[in-house]
């Protein structure tokens, strides 16, 4: 065989070594490629995992949160009426200022610098109307205070709608020439926030003048009921209760429910025996430790009914 003919066939048979080399490689990187795959699916179950321990994690986080703003609401009742009101007050006015925000940024964009001071006028004339005499009474026990009370307590009406008659001369005065539509629109916004925050926390305190147990009851169950909807919801849920909050599921919904209903047995049991929940309050330095006592309404005096012969049939299959 010629030299030329030897060298090309060693070529050929190098170029089909090669591709059989090459070609074996890739037989070889198949499994490779499977393996991938199949770590691939490990990769998604690596997913499920870590969304599983984020899960638990936002559960330990809710846990603890919720712990630690319970256990300052406690220590807030424990301090007294004092402390309560001045957290309703807080409360309101957080939720005023934001509601105002919302159109301020437009009151600003429009050049009306006023906008922000006739709100809180206006909040401030609320505020002295709706607690004016409340705080009249206790404060007249104050010795600086006390002589100046009786003048407030009578003229009460007339200096809350004096207020509030500078704050609409006030408003009037800073119109401007086309933005009547959109001051008078804040105008109305205002008020609205006014009624809607204000004026509702108002009954929150009277119940607190009435009573800490007609301010704690409402509040614990509303507490209660978010937790167990969010526990039952965890661990059971499986039905979309609405399509706005998808996390919302009908199990949460009814163990939320129940477990509300369970509790407020529960604690108007417990916390209708004790004066320094149900007692009216009389001053506002009264806290845990006082050991103040009164005459019980008779709504907390454990009564015996007499339940009709019929439903007693019915109590007794249930």
């Amino acid at each position: 065989m010629p030299r030329s003919t030897a060298k090309s066939a060693g070529k050929g048979g190098s170029l089909r070594q090669r591709k059989a080399a090459s070609a074996g490689i890739k037989e070889r990187e198949e499994p490779t490629h499977v393996k991938a795959a199949q770590q691939g699916v490990d990769i998604v179950g690596g997913d499920h995992t870590t969304e599983s321990k984020k899960k638990w994690e936002t559960v330990r986080n809710r846990t603890w949160f919720t712990f630690l703003m319970i256990g300052g609401f406690l220590m807030v009742l424990a301090t007294g009426p004092t402390a309560i009101i001045l957290m309703v007050f807080s409360l309101q006015m957080a939720i005023y200022k934001e509601l105002i925000g919302l159109a301020s940024v437009s009151s600003k964009e429009r050049d009306l610098p006023w906008q922000r001071a006739l709100n809180w006028h206006f909040l401030l004339t609320t505020e002295f109307y709706l607690y004016g005499h409340i705080f009249n009474r206790y404060l007249a026990r104050v010795p600086l205070i006390g002589r100046y009370a009786p003048l407030m307590t009578s003229r009460h009406n007339i200096i809350s709608f004096t207020l509030y008659l500078i704050g609409f001369v006030w408003f009037v005065a800073t119109l401007r020439k086309g933005f009547y539509r959109f001051q008078l629109g804040l105008f109305a916004w205002t008020h609205m926030a006014l009624v809607m925050v204000i004026f509702q926390t108002h009954f929150m305190v009277e119940n607190i003048f009435a009573g800490i147990f007609w301010f704690f009851i409402p509040i614990m169950l509303v507490i209660v009921n978010d937790i167990f909807a969010y526990v039952f919801g965890f661990f059971f849920g499986r039905h979309s209760l609405i399509s706005l909050s998808p996390k919302k599921t009908w199990e949460g919904y009814i163990g939320g429910g129940l477990a509300t209903i369970l509790f407020g047995f529960m604690f108007t049991s417990l916390l209708s025996r004790w004066d320094y929940v149900i007692c009216p309050v009389e001053r506002l330095s009264t806290n845990i430790l006082s050991g103040y006592t009164c005459n019980h309404n008779p709504i907390f005096d454990r009564t015996q009914y007499v339940i009709p012969h019929w439903m007693s049939l019915i109590l007794s299959v249930i």
